[in-house]
């Protein structure tokens, strides 16, 4: 891999803070809106996806990177989003580690940046390497625990804010000691010491209180699907070594030879491992369709394309499931480390969104909405599990990225 710059390490950062920031669900987009700008917005949204795609890939092949959350980055990159009404894509950079002017890498960034007139950029502290790094230390840390009822539950990527979130339950200036103590070692617990009660922008952590989260377990699509002694819901249909199917998620189907529908065929579910999927061969008398079994206005059916879009955060996105129908949100978080308390389930991976969802959703696809006369809305993963947050209030939902998923599964959509 090329690599020009020195890979930021945990050791390398001394900001850290405490922030509770409750960032609410869009109240802008109206979950069942049918008008032009709706539709107009979820075109904007569209474009500024495969705006991020596209400048994605330009850096991976550039910079040699295979494995998103694993390979090294340029130093100079915060990260990417895409703003609230879907006019820009923000690139956020690390200005200090901007390349020298005159040099074959400042010409590749001069063009990144100048790649298209909607790209705007913003000036951040933290680089998306030591984020990532620090994101990873903490998720390696959860998922080394012995036991399920640790304080420290969670840790993702937030990029518009430029920090890595780490949840707690118990999220008092003692506990949040105390998990730096024992995360990153008495040697380093001088310079991660939280801030209390100060609100310093770019901060490398900011903790925040998790909520309990659970796999969901129920499912529909298509037909309603039993499995085993529960209901969950269909995702997208595709194939799998030549057989017609549908993937759902791993732990509807985990264990089980078979389903209402058909046969179980692959199951990824287990602790300490990444992502949450599972694909069943459906039987001769069931059919699986790309229409939505809950959808919104014009956007009722799943369409296709050729390659995954980079999943962005802010991004807008969507689900229809069986249990709250079809909802709305933002991508929240990358990278996702998620401990199912009452399953004694760690799952690394994920991406958080504050997409509403509850028991019975599990399966359902993930997707960016778009009308069906743009070709219906563009899958981009399989539903996990959430969390009710307070009176329903603040909902959040977990996700697999379809591009984590086996290559067939994602080649097979049809």
């Amino acid at each position: 891999m090329k690599k020009f710059f020195k890979k930021f390490t945990i050791l390398s950062f001394t900001a850290l803070t405490l922030i509770f920031n409750i960032i609410p669900v869009n109240a802008s987009v109206n979950e069942n809106k049918n008008n032009k700008e709706y539709e107009e917005y979820l075109e904007r949204n569209w474009s500024m996806v495969q705006l991020a795609t596209k400048v994605e890939k330009k850096i991976k092949d550039y910079y040699n990177i295979e494995k998103t959350y694993e390979d090294e980055y340029p130093s100079y990159f915060g990260g990417i989003y895409i703003n609230d009404d879907a006019t820009s894509l923000i690139i956020q950079i690390v200005k200090e580690n901007i390349p020298l002017n005159n040099t074959e890498e400042y010409n590749f960034y001069n063009e990144l940046i100048n790649l298209d007139n909607s790209i705007e950029i913003e000036y951040v502290e933290n680089s998306f390497n030591a984020l990532n790094d620090i994101n990873n230390h903490v998720g390696a840390y959860i998922m080394s625990k012995e036991s399920y009822d640790d304080n420290l539950t969670g840790a993702y990527i937030d990029v518009m804010n430029n920090t890595t979130i780490i949840e707690l339950v118990d999220n008092t200036e003692e506990q949040q000691e105390a998990i730096i103590k024992e995360v990153f070692g008495l040697t380093n617990y001088s310079k991660f010491k939280a801030k209390s009660n100060q609100n310093i922008e770019n901060s490398l952590i900011t903790f925040r209180k998790s909520e309990e989260a659970s796999s969901h377990q129920n499912i529909n699509a298509g037909a309603e699907i039993s499995v085993g002694q529960f209901l969950c819901s269909m995702g997208f249909r595709t194939t799998y070594n030549g057989k017609k199917g549908y993937v759902t998620a791993g732990h509807c189907v985990k264990g089980l030879s078979s389903v209402q529908a058909g046969y179980v065929r692959l199951a990824q579910y287990s602790n300490n491992e990444r992502y949450d999927y599972g694909f069943v061969e459906t039987y001769s008398s069931y059919t699986p369709t790309n229409t939505l079994a809950y959808s919104s206005g014009n956007v009722t059916k799943l369409g296709l394309v050729n390659y995954c879009p980079v999943i962005t955060v802010n991004m807008e996105i969507a689900k229809s499931g069986m249990k709250t129908g079809y909802t709305s949100g933002k991508v929240q978080g990358l990278n996702q480390t998620i401990e199912y308390t009452k399953n004694n389930i760690t799952l690394k991976g994920m991406v958080k969104s504050n997409v509403k969802c509850d028991n019975g959703d599990s399966g359902s696809p993930v997707f960016i909405p778009r009308t069906d006369a743009n070709g219906g809305a563009i899958p981009v993963g399989i539903l996990s599990g959430g969390s009710t947050g307070i009176l329903g209030i603040g909902r959040t939902m977990y996700f697999t990225d379809i591009s984590d998923l086996p290559s067939e599964l994602q080649s097979g959509r049809y």
